[in-house]
């Protein structure tokens, strides 16, 4: 046997790669055998059993407890991606033969056939005595850049900013007009990627990258290759729009001068701009928005009605006492004398409303230069305007039907619940949709029908989903008001002017500069 370790307390042997022990001393524990075991990281200790008795009662003659490790350990990953290596030597051993070592570790990864990805840094510095080494990296694949959806974007729905650098409510642009032939969207193609390489040289494809159908409306937009990409163009005349993500071209009517006896009354399936007027009497009826620009505005209309969108009038309502504006969305008007306004979520006027009948989610009237004189307002959640009523004493009624917060909010986070489920089920969908869409070139009839559904119901969560988003935002609104309704004047309520607020009622007889909003049964006022 050759001694590989020698003390007072117990020898350490090796003979045929096997390792003994002999224990001339009792009270060396096995915290005190492995800080000397560290010195020779070469022994593995196989029989923990013959080692714990041999320390706790001596032994007259050695006693086999392990064997000696390879002077090299090479380790491959199992997708050769990576390999390691541990050198089972002491420090000493190390720096004496390092050369020597050096040229057996390249030796070790040659015969393993390991040629890629060698750290030749690791080699040239300080090799460390039983610890593991990365000592080779393959190069890994990159996937192919994926395909590229660009879509037409739609104006936003804000107010433009006029020459003083302040918000114009009366200049939107709530119709995004296009020809046909015009740009709506394109797809750059997926492309292959860069195939990697095992450290034993081997092949790693790569990820092409992974293919996107545009969506579309077909009967109104169409695809078309163009050099290097598919091109989304409008097949008609009209305005752009999305159904849920599809974009479309509606129908867009543009007449270009006044709806009167020429023109007869409008009655259309889309979007509808007038760059004149509406003369009195007349209907205009669509089912998108409508936009009336002649800077007259309107008279004593018979009617303007939006089924599903906005109405903008640039040059305002003088009602008569007849004229109705009509919004499934939001109404943005100039001024409103004498008329009748009506939409489910907001009314925008900009200087005035005088004698006139205002009904909507929440009524905005500007808060510098607004007023509201005469008339009856009434909102579900709030009305905002510069002031109310006038020096003359006018008789105004703002009435703020209120809301329940505790069951607003109730209603919010069951929504937003709602909103979840849906979005992990549509993801999960979309999940589906791109391993189909990885191999639309592979799929076979009923494939490629089960994979058609699937973009039925796809798009038909996306509806839902865009529905319970808008619903959301309106209730989020409506929780930013104050208390459970408001009446927010930016400078002064005039006498006679009657407020209700939720089943609560008060009568201004004096001049004030403040505003007000229900709470606990009861009227508050804030400056």
């Amino acid at each position: 046997m050759a001694a590989i370790y020698e003390s007072r307390a117990f020898n350490l042997f090796v003979k045929d790669q096997q390792v003994y022990i002999q224990v001339k001393e009792l009270g060396v524990t096995v915290y005190q055998f492995n800080d000397v075991l560290k010195k020779y990281p070469q022994v593995k200790v196989m029989s923990f059993g013959e080692l714990q008795s041999a320390l706790k009662h001596g032994t007259p003659s050695p006693v086999q407890i392990g064997c000696l490790k390879e002077r090299l350990e090479l380790e491959v990953s199992q997708d050769e991606m990576s390999a390691f290596i541990r050198v089972n030597l002491t420090e000493r051993e190390i720096a004496e033969h390092n050369d020597q070592i050096v040229a057996e570790i390249v030796g070790l990864l040659t015969s393993n056939g390991i040629t890629v990805g060698v750290n030749t840094d690791i080699l040239k510095n300080e090799l460390i005595a039983g610890r593991k080494i990365l000592i080779a990296e393959g190069v890994k694949p990159v996937a192919g850049d994926d395909a590229v959806c660009r879509y037409y974007q739609i104006s936003a729905r804000k107010p433009k900013l006029n020459d003083t650098g302040t918000a114009d409510h009366y200049e939107l642009d709530l119709i995004d007009n296009v020809n046909r032939g015009d740009w709506l969207g394109d797809k750059t193609l997926p492309k292959a990627g860069a195939d990697g390489l095992t450290v034993r040289g081997n092949r790693v494809p790569a990820r092409f990258g992974r293919d996107y159908s545009l969506k579309y409306d077909r009967k109104s937009v169409e695809e078309v290759f163009e050099k290097d990409k598919f091109v989304l163009k409008a097949l008609q005349n009209g305005a752009v729009n999305y159904d849920g993500e599809k974009v479309k071209v509606e129908n867009h009517l543009t007449i270009h001068g006044d709806v009167d006896f020429e023109t007869g009354n409008v009655h259309f399936d889309g979007s509808v701009t007038i760059n004149g007027t509406v003369k009195d009497k007349f209907v205009v009826e669509a089912t998108g928005d409508i936009e009336i620009k002649g800077k007259t505005g309107v008279g004593a209309v018979g009617k303007i009605q939006s089924t599903n969108g906005s109405v903008f009038i640039k040059g305002g309502v003088n009602g008569k006492n007849e004229g109705k504006v009509i919004a499934k969305d939001s109404i943005f008007v100039k001024f409103v004398n004498e008329g009748r306004l009506e939409a489910e979520n907001e009314i925008h006027v900009l200087l005035y409303a005088f004698d006139s009948y205002l009904k909507a989610g929440k009524i905005l009237i500007d808060p510098k230069k607004g007023k509201i004189v005469g008339g009856e307002i009434h909102a579900k959640h709030k009305v905002v305007s510069g002031s109310i009523g006038n020096v003359q004493e006018r008789q105004t009624v703002i009435n703020v039907e209120g809301f329940e917060r505790l069951s607003i909010k109730a209603e919010l986070d069951a929504l937003k619940m709602k909103f979840q489920d849906l979005l992990s089920s549509a993801n999960r969908m979309k999940r589906k949709l791109e391993i189909f869409e990885e191999n639309l070139d592979r799929l076979d009839e009923r494939a490629k029908n089960t994979y058609n559904a699937l973009i039925l119901n796809y798009q038909t969560l996306l509806d839902d989903l865009e529905f319970l988003s808008k619903q959301a935002d309106k209730l989020e609104d409506v929780l930013r008001t104050r208390g459970e309704g408001e009446i927010k004047v930016h400078q002064t309520v005039y006498p006679k002017t009657f407020m209700e607020l939720k089943s609560l009622q008060r009568q201004i007889v004096e001049i004030m500069k403040c505003s007000f909003y229900v709470k606990d049964n009861k009227i508050h006022i804030t400056e």
